[in-house]
């Protein structure tokens, strides 16, 4: 039986992730903008680089974007009815991206990343009630 590494457990919680915790998660995301979250970012791109793992990263980025994307293309436009639960869930999932891909990079590079570059990355993901597990 395989067990389940860091990555593919990561995937599995996005995947289940609720319209709340996503909500939480941007909020979160949003108030980290600025310098900080940029030098985590450089400094998680060149750790990637580094450890030969673009690649593998650029993979996860791939499928956290293919996620989103499918449940957007999924959700009709509510122009002119109040959104479903569905349409709301699909726009969450959209805004929450960007915080999401942040999270991969510190999960994916927990082991070489210093410890206030993974923190600025992963703030968003600790919103929710899966990130703080």
């Amino acid at each position: 039986m395989r067990t389940m590494n860091a990555r593919d457990e990561f995937l599995a919680a996005v995947s289940d992730l609720t319209l709340t915790q996503l909500l939480a998660i941007s909020a979160e995301h949003r108030a980290q903008r600025g310098p900080g979250l940029d030098e985590a970012r450089a400094k998680a791109g060149q750790l990637a680089d580094e450890l030969g793992r673009r690649d593998e990263i650029d993979r996860i980025i791939g499928q956290i974007a293919q996620w989103a994307g499918a449940a957007a293309s999924a959700s009709a436009s509510y122009a002119w009815s109040p959104p479903t639960r569905d349409q709301l869930l699909a726009d969450a999932q959209t805004q929450a991206v960007p915080a999401i891909i942040d999270a991969a990079l510190a999960v994916m590079l927990a082991d070489h990343l210093d410890a206030s570059a993974a923190d600025v990355l992963s703030s968003g993901w600790r919103a929710s009630d899966i990130g703080r597990r």
